[in-house]
């Protein structure tokens, strides 16, 4: 029981590790904008502090069920949402809430990219290029 345990939190390290490392090399993500201060009301899907703009967007791409974020500038705070907007809803005025829809951004292809994986799961990119699909 002993071995197994200790066997699993050295995958989970790894894991983790390698994730961290590998996200931190790919943040080439492109094509999209952000809406100055506007906000959608949607269910947010996570909220996290974050490293930036790019940063929020590459996080939504990890969530299947991510279709757009609000990024608030002053605290760096990201959220990421369910609903993506459409041409007839409409945005909310906010100061220094910036909003994107995420079918507007790209970004290097790997395991995750496109997001392949099952609803209400987050993809992470294993050893090898491999695709792991995480629930939440």
């Amino acid at each position: 029981m002993a071995m197994t345990l200790k066997l699993f939190k050295f995958c989970l390290i790894y894991l983790l590790n390698f994730e961290l490392t590998f996200t931190a090399k790919v943040l080439n993500v492109t094509g999209g904008f952000y809406e100055k201060n506007k906000v959608m009301e949607s269910f947010v899907v996570k909220a996290s502090e974050t490293t930036g703009p790019k940063g929020c967007v590459l996080e939504c791409m990890m969530y299947t069920d991510c279709n757009a974020v609000n990024f608030n500038m002053t605290r760096s705070y990201c959220e990421l949402l369910d609903v993506a907007r459409s041409d007839d809803e409409t945005i909310n005025n906010s100061n220094e809430v910036f909003f994107t829809n995420i079918s507007d951004w790209t970004k290097d292809e790997d395991a995750c990219w496109p997001n392949t994986c099952p609803p209400k799961t987050r993809c992470i990119v294993g050893y090898g290029n491999l695709q792991i699909c995480i629930p939440f």
